[in-house]
């Protein structure tokens, strides 16, 4: 099937029944290395902060320093 026919097909249809809903909420991510846990780009993947076992953060906004990111998201941790 050639792409023509493809986008034919799906024309006139909602887009929801070919892809997915995103289901990112804006927050960053936590993830555990060997150093620790730390909050995650959710858009580069760079880790940005180390979390402490005490640390709490409610609804920072952050933006990541990745010189080719630079995009802005919340990090909440519990």
């Amino acid at each position: 099937m050639s792409m023509t026919e493809v986008i034919q097909e799906m024309s006139g249809r909602d887009f929801s029944e070919f892809m997915n809903v995103p289901t990112w909420n804006g927050e960053a991510e936590t993830k555990r290395f060997n150093d620790g846990l730390w909050v995650i780009c959710p858009f580069c993947h760079k880790k940005l902060i180390k979390i402490l076992p005490d640390t709490k953060i409610h609804k920072m906004p952050y933006i990541c320093k990745s010189s080719k990111c630079r995009q802005s998201f919340i990090v909440n941790v519990e």
